[in-house]
């Protein structure tokens, strides 16, 4: 989000744990879901104004209506995630009256083939994304939480099944 511009950013989240694996960059603010009231906070930090995107990214389908609290009028909200289950959605309150824009965004939404109108294929997204890498524009490490070996690789996949709020990205090690 900073590399596209965005000035402030805010990750909402239960799990401390990965709120304090956020950068260490004054545009990144963290909030708690359970301790702070996250349309509060944004609207304190926009001065009224809210957020102009929301990346949906919990996968909780009972979450979604809720992360609309936060979204300006005619704001966009970003389906990263494959919510599972039903989401109570009011059309009428949550995306006719504010005029808000919901978009799908998974790998099935690139176009096969670019286009001038739509130059962004799934190829071209991943060179985006190694070139951000080797340029030292982004890094990823720090979103590393757990390192294991192949053969610990079941134990470790039932624990993020169990518990996932401790982990983020794991390194299975095939050697």
């Amino acid at each position: 989000a900073r590399l596209c511009g965005a000035t402030q950013v805010c990750v909402v989240d239960v799990s401390d744990f990965r709120l304090q694996r956020l950068p260490d960059d004054a545009g990144v603010t963290a909030i708690h879901a359970e301790r702070d009231r996250p349309a509060d906070v944004v609207r304190r930090l926009t001065a009224g104004r809210m957020a102009d995107v929301v990346f949906e990214v919990t996968g909780a389908a009972d979450l979604i209506p809720r992360e609309f609290e936060v979204l300006r009028e005619q704001g966009r909200m970003v389906m990263l995630s494959s919510p599972r289950g039903r989401t109570a959605f009011d059309f009428h309150d949550l995306c006719n009256r504010f005029s808000y824009t919901i978009i799908g965004a998974h790998n099935f939404s690139h176009p096969p083939t670019a286009t001038l109108d739509n130059p962004w294929t799934m190829a071209r997204h991943v060179e985006l994304f190694f070139n951000y890498l080797r340029s030292g524009e982004i890094d990823v490490t720090p979103l590393i939480s757990h390192r294991a070996s192949f053969e610990q690789a079941p134990a470790m996949y039932r624990q993020m099944l169990a518990d996932r709020s401790q982990t983020l990205g794991v390194v299975i090690h095939w050697n």
